[in-house]
Parts: structure tokens; C-alpha cells; sequence
């Protein structure tokens, strides 16, 4: 889905509030928050324009694309992940600051990948908390969790979380594609569930190549006996590895380590998750 040779300007932080001051009463509309569908299809697309060249025709083909990948019946993974490298590649220079604002997700939402949404997820119910925020990012963001989950937003951070733009990593190596763990966070039935929980460990994604390494980890490891790495992220495992890890960057800079050093970390916090495996496992019945 993607298109190397596609040439965008930079999306400033200028054109960020120009395009969501525009949009802001769509995010407050309490029409859509009852769960109205009139929202989606309603008004016109503005301009993504700063007085220079406009970025909407790159936008506009990468929901074209979508929607071409959807009616050829494409699996939901491959879709998010050719979203999430189409648009982190289209908004280039979009700063994670300008990311956080909710209003340019809610547009992008609503208006051009408004068709995607509503087949990605089912629409929201009356009152359901879990469903709308799918589809709608609250006025004040009060924490990274909201931005993993609404549709558009999260692909645009899983993108800009674990690229590796510097081709550090051994897959981004092996493959000469800073996306590599891009397309690998999008692999697996449990795909969603370990995206989500790197990336609002703010002190995971926050330093650069970290969630990426994180990610490559939890892919190689041997928390548990499975041979076969589809096996080790599906697993349970991963869980204890993060909140483990989360624990030690209180006091470890990984942001000052190369990738040897906290791979030496890493060893270490996998072997403690491997003693607690052994101490919480039933001991094995007589005569086993």
C-alpha cells in the first residue's frame, strides 16, 4: 500500500491548528457521541493547506488505497499496517506534540477514513465507552492510552514508535526497511493488545528505538518453551517483561545504551520473569 517515490511537504505545526481549529465542532458534536452515523458522511473536506503545497492529495490516496485493500478483502492487520506507514510517511516533520491533538485524528476519522472505521470496528452503542473511543478522541487527552486506541491515531503513533529510521534493529537490517517492526507489531492475533501496551508505557515510547528493541525482544524470547515465535507473542509472558521493564527505567537511561547494553538488560529482566514462571507453577503431582 505504500509509495516510496511519493514526495509530500512537512506538516507543521501550523497546519496542524489550522486543519483542527476547523474541526473542533465535529469532536464536540454530541450527535455522534449518541452514536449517529450522519457525522461520518456529513460536510466537505477542508484543505490540508499552510499557505504552500497541500498534503491532501497524498491524504486522499492513502484512504483510496484503503478502501481498495478493504473491498480485495484484505486482513485487518495488513490494512492498519499499510495505514500507519502511508500516513507516517505522507505527515512527514509532524511533531509528536502537534500529534497529540485530538481534533486532527477526529477529522482524519471521520472524514476521509470515515469508511474505514466503520468497517474496521463496530459502531459505537449508546453509551459505550470502550466503542466510541474507536472512533472519537476526547477534547483534552489526558494520557497516551486514548491516542493508542482511537482508529487513525494509533496508527499513526504505532508507526512513529517503533520505525527505526536508523536501521539499528536486526530485522530493520536484514530487510533494509526502517517499517520492519512496524510490520511486525501488526502480526499476530494478539497484535493489538501488545501495540497498545507498549506504547502507553510513556517510558517505553518515549525513547527513541525503544519500543522497536522491545518489541524485537519479546518476538526472540524464551519466557516460556515455545519454539516458534508467533508462539512467544501470543503468550502471557510479555506482560510480566514489560511491567519488569517499566520498573528498572526508573533508574536505568536506556535512552544512553546501545543496543548490546540493553539487550545485557534485558537478558537479565527475562531471567527474572523465568523465576517467577518456576515459583507460581504447581509443583507436578506424584507419580507424573
Amino acid at each position: 500500500m505504500t509509495n516510496d517515490t511519493q514526495t509530500v511537504p512537512a506538516l507543521t505545526t501550523r497546519t496542524v491548528r489550522k486543519l483542527t481549529d476547523a474541526f473542533l465542532s465535529y469532536a464536540n458534536s454530541e450527535e455522534f457521541l449518541t452514536g449517529s452515523r450522519a457525522i461520518i458522511t456529513g460536510g466537505g473536506a477542508a484543505s490540508f493547506t499552510d499557505g504552500g503545497p497541500s498534503i491532501a492529495e497524498p491524504i486522499s490516496e492513502i484512504a483510496s488505497r484503503t478502501r481498495s485493500a478493504i473491498a480485495e478483502g484484505r486482513s485487518q492487520n495488513d490494512v492498519d499496517a499499510g495505514i500507519a506507514i502511508d500516513l507516517h510517511r505522507a505527515l512527514t516533520g509532524l511533531h509528536r506534540s502537534a500529534a497529540a491533538d485530538p481534533r486532527l485524528w477526529n477529522r482524519l476519522g471521520l472524514l476521509e477514513f470515515g469508511e474505514y472505521m466503520t468497517s474496521r470496528w463496530s459502531w459505537p452503542k449508546e453509551g459505550s465507552k470502550n466503542g466510541r473511543e474507536r472512533f472519537l478522541l476526547p477534547a483534552e487527552i489526558g494520557g497516551a492510552r486514548a491516542l493508542t486506541r482511537h482508529s487513525i491515531s494509533r496508527l499513526w503513533w504505532s508507526a512513529e514508535i517503533f520505525h527505526d529510521p536508523d536501521l539499528a534493529l536486526p530485522q530493520s537490517q536484514r530487510t533494509g526497511d526502517p517499517y520492519a517492526y512496524v510490520h511486525l507489531a501488526f502480526t499476530g492475533s494478539n497484535a493489538e493488545r501488545i501495540r497498545a501496551d507498549i506504547a502507553e508505557r510513556s517510558t517505553l515510547s518515549s525513547v527513541t528505538g525503544l519500543a522497536a528493541h522491545t518489541l524485537h525482544r519479546i518476538q526472540t524470547s524464551q519466557l516460556n518453551s515455545h519454539e516458534d515465535d508467533q508462539e512467544q507473542l501470543e503468550g502471557d509472558w510479555w506482560r510480566e517483561f514489560l511491567k519488569r521493564l517499566v520498573l528498572v527505567t526508573g533508574y536505568i537511561k536506556f535512552d544512553k545504551l546501545d543496543a548490546d547494553e540493553r539487550d545485557r538488560h534485558f537478558t537479565r529482566i527475562e531471567a527474572e520473569c523465568r523465576d517467577v514462571e518456576r515459583l507460581s507453577s504447581p509443583p507436578a503431582s506424584e507419580g507424573a
